[in-house]
């Protein structure tokens, strides 16, 4: 009976020991992860190239350009492309539209299909397309 009361104790023990290994373990690969996942872009916001917004905005490794600014911006969207930002919206009799641009490249592709990269420079204006 006494060997079975040691055992127990011990088997116990060791589970305790390994249980707040893998918790400590566990927190610093959380914080590990959060403090690299974190990034910073910069959007700004022109019309007919007159700039009327500009924001460093914060986001997580991964997020589509869509997803970053529907977080820091009032948008609209329809199919994936943006008609709407901050009370600016796209007028097709005028053929007025918003495109954008990242670190000075004119981007020919939705929104919610590109991933912004840390230190993006991002510029969206909205202008007569000819």
């Amino acid at each position: 009976m006494k060997k079975m009361m040691i055992i127990t104790a011990l088997f116990f023990s060791l589970a305790g020991f390994a249980g707040c290994q893998k918790t400590e373990t566990k927190a610093a690969q959380e914080t590990s992860v959060s403090q690299t996942t974190e990034q910073k872009a910069t959007i700004k916001l022109q019309e007919d190239g007159k700039e009327i917004s500009k924001k460093t905005v914060a986001f997580k490794d991964g997020a589509t350009l869509y997803e970053v600014i529907a977080k820091n911006f009032a948008i609209e969207g329809k199919d994936g492309f943006i008609t709407k930002i901050e009370g600016h919206s796209q007028d097709e009799k005028a053929k007025k539209y918003w495109t954008f641009k990242i670190n000075n490249k004119e981007i020919m592709k939705g929104a919610k299909e590109i991933k912004v990269k840390e230190n993006d420079q991002i510029v969206f204006n909205l202008a007569q397309m000819q």
